[in-house]
């Protein structure tokens, strides 16, 4: 994530999307999903389920920095700019 975008607000969007039951959804990258509401299901739980391992975490009193290491050993691509693991651990803490 980027540090202006707001995980709470996108996984709310993604909520609301599977609201609507439709059943094709059309991205703004990448293929038509077909199956939106297990699309997007899957990835809520992907990022409630990093959200519970930060956490869990942060309660062992790692810091920040300690917490992307341990989540995130192989930055991969997401090592630096503004796309990065150290911005999603944030918004990852940002709310519990």
């Amino acid at each position: 994530l980027s540090p202006e975008e707001d995980l709470d607000a996108m996984l709310e969007s993604y909520r609301r999307l599977i609201d609507l039951g439709a059943d094709r959804m059309f991205p703004g990258h990448g293929a038509v999903v077909k199956d939106p509401e297990a699309t997007l299901s899957k990835t809520l739980t992907h990022f409630e389920d990093l959200r519970a391992q930060a956490w869990a975490l942060h309660d062992e009193g790692l810091d920040r920095a300690a917490i992307t290491a341990r989540m995130f050993p192989d930055p991969g691509r997401f090592a630096s700019g503004r796309f990065n693991h150290a911005n999603l651990v944030t918004q990852l803490l940002a709310h519990r």
